[in-house]
């Protein structure tokens, strides 16, 4: 019987740990967005390159996918 409960508490921990990492996850990728959001809206604002935003843009999105899809695999 103790052995069952056993199982039962490390589950439960086990659930714990897991939605933790997930929170702590979700929370990294929102703040990487929110850093390179800022940097594009910073040359989005810039007036001496009005032509620079387009690749920039690209660039950001590019490497925000990529840092996605190594975080997540």
């Amino acid at each position: 019987m103790g052995e069952t409960k056993r199982r039962e508490v490390t589950k439960k921990e086990q659930e714990r740990e897991e939605q933790s990492e997930d929170r702590n996850s979700l929370e990294r990728d929102q703040g990487t967005h929110a850093i390179y959001k800022e940097l594009e809206d910073q040359v989005l604002r810039d007036p001496n390159n009005p032509g620079l935003h387009r690749g920039f843009s690209a660039t950001i999105y590019a490497g925000n996918a990529a840092l996605m899809s190594l975080m997540h695999p």
